[in-house]
């Protein structure tokens, strides 16, 4: 599996609670505390991914240049957040295959 699919389950499968830990860097947690992923927003949007601590993914802006020429992403502005922790688990409809 590659770090794409990694960084999108651990998104979309886990139990994600959210600490902000100044005005404009937040991070995201496994319910174990093991992956880390954190995410910066001063003069672009940018990511970076930790297991146990190790950075596996170093920090990468992400942005979209639009057809009239617009970037998103340039000079983000964080309108609101919440805090909060969900426990759902989730399973996928096509089983793992094997390599």
């Amino acid at each position: 599996m590659n770090k794409t699919s990694v960084c999108f389950l651990i998104l979309s499968n886990i139990l994600i609670s959210i600490q902000i830990s100044n005005a404009k860097t937040y991070k995201l947690h496994s319910p174990n505390q093991k992956i880390e992923i954190q995410i910066n927003a001063d003069d672009n949007i940018s990511y970076a991914v930790f297991f146990d601590k190790s950075e596996i993914i170093s920090p990468s802006i992400i942005s979209l240049t639009l057809k009239d020429g617009a970037i998103l992403g340039e000079n983000p502005g964080v309108v609101d957040t919440t805090k909060k922790s969900i426990q759902n688990v989730m399973t996928p409809v096509v089983k793992l295959k094997s390599d």
